[in-house]
């Protein structure tokens, strides 16, 4: 999704093209706020401002239609819609963007500051994430700019450990979706007389 280019016009045709279908109202519809919540494990606050934000924002990188065309139906199997899909492709740019670093004054070990949101809401799922178990896990509530949120201190491997689940994600929701396909596809072949053709 990535459309990094050096040439000015194209980067203004990009945002003229993501301007243009920014839709009318950006209030996210209810359904796909439940969708949200369902796929990425957010609470409704954060699913409707996080699906706001993606409505409203003109910078983000979009699929093209083409490219959508191409893939709405596999996607669409998994419970995608174009937006759930969009914001599962980017969630590692939206993690790091929501994190901050911290070295650590006594020992200068570095940590990244992950907000505690989504499939990483919970300190158990944390945990299993990480491979720590009676290890102390350091969370702390920050005052964020609409409300109050937690924060897990990681390492860089913790962090690699946390992007290769989010990896994992993408990758189990495209399983999802060709599985789905070829479960569609045996009952078309079991509905046919024989069979097979």
């Amino acid at each position: 999704m990535n459309t990094d280019t050096s040439d000015p016009l194209d980067e203004l045709n990009r945002l003229a093209n993501n301007a243009e279908s920014l839709q009318s109202s950006p209030t996210p519809s209810k359904h796909e706020i439940e969708r949200w919540m369902n796929l990425f494990s957010y609470i409704n606050k954060e699913a409707s401002s996080l699906l706001a934000l993606q409505l409203t924002d003109v910078t983000r990188d979009r699929l093209s239609d083409a490219h959508w065309s191409l893939i709405s139906t596999d996607v669409e199997a998994a419970g995608h819609s174009r937006q759930s899909w969009e914001h599962l492709l980017g969630i590692k740019d939206l993690m790091k963007t929501n994190s901050t670093i911290f070295i650590d004054g006594e020992d200068g070990k570095r940590y990244t500051l992950l907000r505690m949101l989504g499939w990483l809401s919970d300190e158990g799922k944390v945990r299993e994430i990480l491979g720590v178990k009676g290890e102390e896990l350091k969370i702390e509530m920050v005052r964020g700019v609409d409300m109050w949120h937690q924060v897990v201190y990681v390492d860089n491997v913790g962090l690699k450990k946390i992007e290769e689940f989010i990896d994992g994600k993408l990758v189990l929701e495209k399983k999802d979706a060709e599985e789905e396909d070829a479960k569609e596809e045996g009952r078309r072949v079991e509905d046919l007389p024989g069979g097979l053709p």
